[in-house]
């Protein structure tokens, strides 16, 4: 069944970048609007919290326009924001251990969670760019 959906992508490559880029526009509005409800009960500063949601603004507006130009090979643009979402991984993990002393227990769940998410959609990614070299 997976294998089917990651066919289905490589044959539409236009829906992966759609998916990817509403991915990243909840990436980016999420965590605001926790902190925006609840106030900053991730335990990081929110000039962090801005940052990490300016660089998913700027993964969705890729992914986006991606979309929307249509470009005729899609496999070097697919897989380069499939690496950026693996930097992104590294950069969470990197800030999660640089504020350590400060991150809560919350704040530690939902980034965890948010990075197994990122893996998971990489790895859909990366099947897709492999599937479309070879199908």
């Amino acid at each position: 069944m997976i294998q089917q959906r990651i066919q289905a992508l490589a044959q539409k490559p236009r829906i992966a970048f759609l998916l990817d880029g509403g991915g990243a526009v909840l990436t980016a509005l999420l965590p605001l609007a926790i902190v925006y409800f609840f106030g900053n009960i991730f335990g990081i500063p929110l000039r962090v919290l801005y940052f990490l949601s300016g660089i998913a603004c700027l993964f969705a507006l890729y992914s986006f326009a991606c979309a929307l130009m249509q470009p005729a090979q899609w496999r070097p643009y697919l897989r380069f924001i499939s690496m950026a979402n693996f930097a992104y991984c590294f950069l969470t993990v990197g800030l999660m251990l640089y504020f350590r002393t400060s991150l809560s227990a919350l704040g530690a769940a939902y980034f965890c969670g948010e990075i197994l998410v990122l893996l998971g959609v990489v790895w859909v990614e990366r099947a897709v760019v492999r599937s479309m070299r070879f199908g």
